[in-house]
């Protein structure tokens, strides 16, 4: 089986999926980790093609465009 969470730094789950910048994946087998892969989100907050330019100028965007900061 695998399992995958969002992290920031491949130790903790992070507090927000959409600000998350990795997916920890981790094969199961028998009650034991097999194997543990650190996948980079490549969308949401860090999709490499996102234009902040092009999204809503809503008054809680931070200056990269990302919405809930501030």
């Amino acid at each position: 089986m695998k399992v995958a969470v969002v992290t920031n730094d491949g130790e903790f789950v992070s507090q927000h999926f959409g600000r998350s910048r990795y997916y920890a994946v981790y094969t199961i087998e028998n009650g034991q980790v097999l194997e543990k892969e650190l996948r980079e989100r490549t969308v949401g907050h860090f999709d490499p093609n996102r234009n902040p330019q092009a999204e809503s100028t809503d008054q809680h965007l931070d200056s990269e465009g990302r919405h809930g900061y501030g």
